[in-house]
């Protein structure tokens, strides 16, 4: 989206329904990145824990 559109947007035409919908694809992206963190996170104490076990394996 372009800078003049979203300017246009709050500026000019004042359009609830645009301003919803950026709304809305903001809280997406956020969600998205929450989710992204949380898989990142999951697979990090995955591996710890992958790594333990074969250490544990090698005895």
């Amino acid at each position: 989206m372009q800078r003049s559109h979203i300017d246009s947007m709050f500026i000019t035409h004042r359009n609830p329904k645009a301003i919803r919908q950026l709304e809305q694809k903001v809280i997406d992206y956020e969600q998205a990145l929450q989710r992204q963190a949380e898989l990142l996170m999951q697979q990090k104490r995955i591996e710890e824990e992958q790594s333990k076990l074969r250490k544990h394996l090698k005895k």
